[in-house]
């Protein structure tokens, strides 16, 4: 019984494609490793600013939960952004930084590239051929105003069993699905960066899953 680990190639290709923001991200050589923020305002459409109503609560759910394994197909999104909310913010608090809150603004921002990037199968922060190319795009057709902005993406894949010739997808558990995405998050200088920079506040965290990739597809964007 042969086993291979995408999830291991996987991490090796995330560290190479960096969180960005704004139009102004550079390109160095093959791996895009900005991690510039948006300084003007992303303005909405109105002038309403960001108020409690766009702020949400952080999602309470036992420890238990997290114990259950990823089913395919029936994916609780929910359960694993929870459950890396929870690990983000107990970093921050452990650095004295604000706590993030979820922002629908944001999240709708998030989600409008995380399921670009599962549609064509590419990791990047740009997006082509399409109305919202740039991170400020996204959050401005969200309705988001904020005076700076910024938006980490990877994905991660899970492991591939193959026994006499027939592949099957082996799910972890959602606590160990969360961890991953977060560790490869802390342990990449400009992601990391992103995550613990004290001018964001709000957060909006986008999942979706890619059967071409058997990966999990991630995009947050952060405000402040």
């Amino acid at each position: 019984m042969n086993i291979k680990n995408k999830a291991l190639a996987f991490v090796f290709l995330i560290s190479l494609l960096s969180c960005g923001a704004d139009t102004k991200s550079k390109e160095t050589g093959s791996a895009k490793t900005s991690t510039n923020k948006s300084t003007k305002p992303v303005k909405r459409k109105t002038t309403k600013s960001v108020n409690k109503a766009d702020a949400q609560p952080e999602t309470k759910m036992s420890n238990a939960v997290f114990s259950s394994t990823v089913t395919i197909g029936e994916i609780d999104y929910q359960l694993i952004n929870a459950r890396l909310f929870q690990k983000i913010n107990k970093e921050r608090k452990s650095l004295g930084l604000p706590l993030f809150k979820n922002n629908n603004d944001l999240k709708k921002a998030a989600k409008i590239h995380n399921d670009y990037m599962v549609r064509v199968d590419i990791l990047d922060h740009n997006e082509s051929g399409t109305s919202t190319p740039t991170m400020r795009d996204r959050v401005t057709k969200a309705g988001g105003e904020f005076r700076t902005a910024g938006e980490n993406i990877q994905y991660e894949g899970f492991i591939i069993r193959t026994t006499n010739g027939v592949e099957s997808i082996i799910a972890p558990t959602y606590e160990a699905l969360a961890e991953q995405l977060w560790q490869n998050w802390k342990t990449s200088p400009s992601h990391y960066k992103n995550l613990t920079n004290p001018d964001f506040v709000y957060l909006g965290t986008a999942l979706k899953w890619s059967s071409k990739k058997t990966a999990v597809f991630a995009t947050q964007v952060y405000g402040g």
